[in-house]
């Protein structure tokens, strides 16, 4: 007869990982210590969510407006990049802000703070 052991585990990085569970001999006087077969697990990156909004739908030409991106996601620290795109089509651009167009998520928060940014 045997026995079943579980592991739940949450904290496995990004990445593939094999892994293979061992019966160590601790006394047992009728079994010795045994290794099972080998799985591999793929771990995911979760995905991220973002939205932006505006204080105003409109501006004045050359009128400073408020942007703020929300980034919903697990201990999201990256970069946050806004762009714009004419309503008529073309290409998108980057929005130039005083300190250039990428905002750093500060460690630890899942948004960026409203800031002003100038049209390109």
């Amino acid at each position: 007869m045997g026995g079943v052991a579980s592991l739940t585990a949450s904290n496995l990085p990004v990445g593939t990982d094999a892994i293979t569970a061992v019966y160590v001999y601790s006394g047992d006087a009728e079994n010795l210590g045994s290794s099972s077969n080998v799985v591999i697990d793929a771990v995911v990156a979760a995905p991220a969510t973002t939205t932006v909004l505006t204080a105003a739908p409109a501006a004045a030409a050359g009128a400073p407006i408020a942007l703020k991106a929300t980034v919903m996601g697990q201990g999201s620290t990256g970069t946050v990049m806004f762009y714009r795109k004419r309503s008529r089509g073309g290409p998108w651009s980057a929005l130039r802000a005083p300190q250039g167009p990428e905002l750093q998520l500060a460690d630890g928060r899942s948004d960026g703070a409203a800031r002003p940014c100038n049209r390109a």
